[in-house]
């Protein structure tokens, strides 16, 4: 398992020091989409050819709702105290940056332009000036509307096509696991492909975490945030961790569940793909495919609760419940719950744990 640590460690350094070229990212991204579509297909494949574990599905499904709703409340409690106790002047030092910029730009045009009617003031005092001046005005005045219109547009086509992208992976991952199923259920794969299985999937998931850590090592915008936030704002990821580990060993040790493959799953904040591949390679088809179904409603379970909780418990609330999908998937659903305050820091929180599912996964499945 080393060599996986060390393939993702080696992807986070290669994508932050910037030497890779875009097409070289891009070919990683898609190099570790292929992975992740192999992994899921051999974890479906594997649930599909054991019998007992498809007969156990309607219980795991049991399983995995009391897991997911025990994590998510956890790390919601946690997300709340975290606001109550420290996090409203982070909240408040994220939500003030970017109205902070844009009073500094509407100061500065404010100037050149009070310095530019000085100057023509001065120089033609005449009607005809007065009416250039006026002129002038209007037509800056109308440029700034259709930049502002065109800015709302481009955003508007900018969620849809992250919207658009969700679906599309969606389906694959979908896709994938339900074709894994019904070839392992159908007795479809040959018996040496089986004897190969094992260390193909290894080697894909090697392949998934390095392209994984080439996208946490070149996202500068997050590393940028948590230095201009400082480390303050890491106590959110932290109070969510610790809230969902807390949460899944809580209804694990209730289900009499083994409490290393509870906070394993806990540990998937979300991130049901990775979280499950990661189990089935780790603890076998039947921890993988709990994992899965876990953090599958997990997302589920965050994207109806975030419009209550940010009315009720506040920000961070909603932004916890969402866990590592915040900086992406369920970023839209806390923004329109919780207002564009809550977007950096639901990127900044998504992101931080994000980069702790591969590490503390395999961490406390071996305990």
């Amino acid at each position: 398992m080393w060599i996986v640590f060390a393939a993702f460690a080696v992807g986070i350094a290669l994508g932050a020091s910037g030497w890779l070229p875009a097409w070289a990212r891009r070919g990683a991204s898609v190099v570790a989409m292929a992975g992740l579509v192999v992994l899921l297909f051999a974890m479906g494949a594997s649930i599909g050819a054991d019998e007992q574990l498809l007969q156990n599905l309607g219980t795991m499904g049991l399983q995995a709702g009391a897991l997911a709703g025990s994590a998510t409340l956890c790390s919601v409690v946690a997300g709340w105290g975290w606001e109550r106790v420290v996090g409203k002047s982070q909240i408040s030092k994220s939500a003030n940056s970017e109205s902070a910029n844009q009073r500094i730009s509407e100061s500065a045009n404010q100037q050149i332009s009070k310095s530019a009617n000085q100057q023509i003031g001065e120089s033609a005092n005449s009607e005809s000036a007065n009416r250039r001046i006026s002129e002038s005005a209007n037509q800056q005045i109308a440029n700034r509307q259709i930049t502002n219109r065109k800015s709302q547009i481009g955003n508007r086509k900018s969620a849809i096509g992250k919207g658009g992208s969700a679906v599309w992976l969606t389906a694959l991952i979908a896709g994938a696991v339900l074709a894994g199923l019904a070839v392992g259920a159908l007795k479809l794969l040959p018996v040496e492909f089986v004897d190969w299985l094992a260390p193909v999937t290894s080697a894909a998931l090697g392949v998934l975490l390095f392209g994984i850590g080439i996208g946490i090592g070149y996202n500068r915008r997050a590393w940028s945030e948590l230095r201009r936030l400082g480390l303050g704002v890491l106590g959110l990821p932290l109070a969510v961790a610790v809230g969902s580990i807390a949460g899944a060993l809580g209804a694990g040790w209730g289900m009499g569940l083994p409490l290393n493959e509870a906070s394993a799953i806990g540990a998937g904040f979300g991130w049901y793909s990775l979280s499950g591949v990661l189990l089935t390679q780790l603890a076998g088809a039947s921890v993988g495919a709990l994992a899965f179904l876990t953090n599958v409603l997990r997302e589920l379970l965050a994207v109806l609760t975030m419009p209550f909780l940010a009315r009720y418990l506040g920000r961070a609330a909603a932004v916890a419940a969402g866990g590592a999908t915040s900086m992406d998937s369920t970023l839209l659903v806390v923004v329109r719950a919780a207002g564009d305050e809550a977007a950096l820091l639901a990127f900044t929180s998504g992101a931080v744990l994000t980069a702790l599912v591969p590490v503390l996964v395999p961490l406390l499945i071996r305990l």
